[in-house]
């Protein structure tokens, strides 16, 4: 059966969902075993049983051989929930047949088989651990199915005969409840141990899980389309909560306010930093600051609401795209240098503005730099994640690689998700076999 749980996912289920999880993997590991044999036998049994299964109401014996080659043949798909409820169809079809028999010389015939077959599948139930309500419905329906074959035609021994059949069947359900209700017993308490000694780690998991859902909510869901210009971004955190962020603000048709940013580290504790930087965002920028007084703002909220090794790096750009000024103010704190690609001359230069990161210092000036835009300009914006990243030879991804993969992408005019995804296939193929190591940010706006 395929394993619909990893490990961590089977240790949090429920005890009931645990166990009947654990009881119908085995069952399924021995439904194909069981329906293995039982098909070759066949198979092998078939030339001398051939006259009596031709003379059945005209059926022939490859239906019996077809039915177990179609069970042996999806053996490995987990198409019911209760795949004993397969050899239970078999034998409803085979008694169906089986009552159709006109001949009585012929019904004598295949009594030796109906009898092997009456105390065959009963005893299979032993094997396998089903629900005690499941196991009880089957010795029923097996039941009455040979109450109608040694009742028809009725013989003075028919019910000495029914009182035996009904003690064998309620041994072999006392052995199969018994059986069931043992090897649950230690299962859970294996499994109780487990949980026992995992929980802390488990329970961290989850908070961990849930505090990533949170942070993948920060950021922005969808970008916007507009005549005047074009978004795509990502954030790849390397655990489960990363220090990467970017959002946008006081979205329009005529420009936008974006902020790329990262804290120092990876983790739990980066990401707390940057809930409460975008709490401090949401504030400032409604109040239409400007770009510097924004990192300047935040960085005096960082370093009072944190210790002094914590830090975090920042780059804020205001865009104005009208029809009289298309242009971009930018204030960096310790950021990467934004890549700007002209189009007009097919030229690429670094946005530099050297400042220290927010939290370094209670008291920073952040300055100001305004660049012209023009249309088909590209801005790239990203985290020293992707720079940095390191295959497994130990060979750093690099700004030289990565700027020779954006000229020979942004000769062919790509759109800014195009743009993206290149550069992401690109680094995935080069980081192929390593981990990630540090979180990773792009974000691309192209001018249109």
């Amino acid at each position: 059966m395929n394993n619909k749980y990893s490990e961590d996912e089977f240790l949090l289920l429920s005890e009931p969902a645990a166990v009947d999880h654990h009881f119908m993997a085995g069952n399924y590991a021995g439904y194909k075993w069981l329906v293995s044999i039982l098909f070759f036998l066949h198979l092998i049994s078939l030339p001398a049983n051939y006259k009596v299964m031709v003379q059945i109401q005209g059926i022939p014996g490859w239906i019996g051989l077809a039915v177990w080659g179609g069970l042996w043949w999806f053996r490995k798909r987990e198409f019911t929930k209760h795949h004993i409820y397969l050899l239970l169809k078999f034998v409803i079809f085979f008694a169906y047949i089986s009552m159709l028999c006109e001949d009585p010389k012929l019904w004598a015939e295949i009594s030796a088989f109906r009898l092997t077959l009456a105390f065959t599948f009963p005893c299979l139930l032993i094997f396998f651990r089903l629900k005690y309500a499941d196991s009880v419905f089957l010795m029923v329906v097996f039941y009455a199915i040979n109450v109608f074959d040694i009742l028809v035609p009725y013989q003075p021994k028919s019910i000495l005969r029914l009182w035996i059949l009904l003690v064998v069947y309620t041994c072999i359900l006392a052995i199969t409840l018994g059986l069931t209700k043992r090897k649950k017993k230690v299962f859970l308490k294996r499994w109780r141990k487990e949980v026992k000694k995992n929980r802390d780690r488990l329970r961290m998991k989850q908070e961990l899980e849930k505090a990533r859902e949170i942070q993948l909510a920060m950021l922005p869901k969808t970008l916007p389309v507009a005549d005047r210009y074009e978004l795509s971004g990502r954030s790849l955190p390397a655990t489960e909560v990363g220090g990467d962020y970017y959002d946008l603000f006081n979205l329009d048709e005529h420009g936008f306010t974006l902020v790329v940013g990262d804290v120092s580290g990876h983790g739990l504790g980066s990401g707390l930093v940057l809930s409460g930087v975008r709490a401090g965002l949401l504030l400032l920028l409604d109040e239409v600051l400007s770009p510097r007084q924004v990192l300047y703002r935040l960085n005096r909220m960082l370093k009072g609401t944190t210790d002094n090794k914590t830090f975090m790096t920042m780059v804020c750009a205001q865009f104005q795209l009208t029809e009289s000024r298309m242009e971009m103010v930018v204030s960096n704190a310790g950021h990467l240098p934004i890549i700007h690609y002209h189009t007009e001359n097919n030229r690429m230069d670094e946005v530099r503005q050297p400042a220290l990161p927010l939290g370094m210092r209670q008291d920073i000036t952040y300055h100001e730099l305004r660049v012209s835009l023009k249309k088909g300009d590209v801005l790239i914006f990203y985290s020293d994640g992707l720079s940095e990243a390191r295959d497994a030879m130990d060979i750093e991804y690099g700004e030289k690689r990565f700027q020779e993969l954006l000229a020979r992408e942004l000769q062919q005019d790509v759109g800014a998700e195009c743009l993206l995804e290149a550069i992401l296939a690109d680094f995935n193929a080069f980081s192929t076999g390593t981990l990630q190591q540090d979180d990773i940010t792009l974000v691309i706006v192209k001018i249109k």
